[in-house]
C-alpha cells in the first residue's frame, strides 16, 4: 500500500477567506462585470526558510502588531499554537507531519477571521525516517 497513513492537506478544513487568501495571488484579473466576491484575502505570510519541527523560524508578514501574536498550525483536525516573539520568530511544534497550514493569530487558543493577522502559508514536514515505506 502506497497511501499516506496520516492526515493530509485534504483533511484540514480551512475557512472561505483562508482558501481565498491562498488562491488570490494567482488571479491576474477578473471581468469588471463580475460581482464583488464576499471574501477577503488576508495579508501574505512567508517563512525565512522551509522549517523543520522543533526549530525556530522567522515569519514575514505586514503588521505593526508584534506583541501577543501566535503561529497557529493546522494539521488534520488539530490546531497547535506557538507564541511569536518580538522579531516574529516561533519554535515549530514537534508533532507536525505532512502538509500543514499556518496563520498568524492574535488569539492563542482559537483562530477566526477576526483574529487572523496574516496567512495562511503552506508548510511541508517530512515523515520520520523510521516511518518511511521500504520496497
Amino acid at each position: 500500500m502506497k497511501d499516506a497513513a496520516w492526515s493530509g492537506a485534504f483533511d484540514t478544513p480551512l475557512g472561505l477567506n483562508q482558501v481565498y487568501s491562498l488562491a488570490a495571488p494567482f488571479f491576474v484579473s477578473c471581468p469588471e462585470s463580475n460581482p464583488t466576491l464576499p471574501v477577503k484575502a488576508f495579508p501574505a505570510l512567508t517563512t525565512s526558510a522551509m522549517p523543520m519541527a522543533g526549530q525556530s523560524v522567522t515569519f514575514t508578514f505586514n503588521s505593526t502588531q508584534t506583541d501577543g501574536l501566535f503561529a497557529a498550525f493546522f494539521s488534520g483536525l488539530d490546531t497547535t499554537f506557538a507564541p511569536l516573539d518580538g522579531s516574529k520568530t516561533a519554535t515549530i511544534p514537534e508533532n507536525l507531519v505532512g502538509t500543514v497550514y499556518v496563520v498568524i493569530s492574535s488569539n492563542g487558543t482559537m483562530v477566526s477571521d477576526d483574529s487572523t493577522v496574516a496567512g495562511p502559508a503552506i508548510l511541508e514536514f517530512r515523515l520520520p525516517e523510521m516511518a518511511r515505506q521500504t520496497d
